[in-house]
């Protein structure tokens, strides 16, 4: 695992818990949840990628 990777990880981590925050809201409606969660989840999916990418370049792959 490189440094690069590391950063992807912590970036997952707090995504993480932003959805958890997001789920556990009492102040924003199922809209507003629905919105922030498939904001947060495209960025998971993104930084998951760029994490992958990062160790497949690492394997020689």
């Amino acid at each position: 695992m490189n440094l690069g990777s590391l950063k992807e990880m912590i970036a997952l981590k707090n995504v993480n818990r932003a959805q958890t925050a997001v789920l556990n809201s009492k102040d924003l409606t199922p809209r507003e949840k629905r919105a922030r969660l498939d904001d947060l989840n495209a960025m998971s999916v993104k930084l998951s990628r760029r994490a992958l990418n990062k160790e497949a370049d690492d394997e020689g792959n």
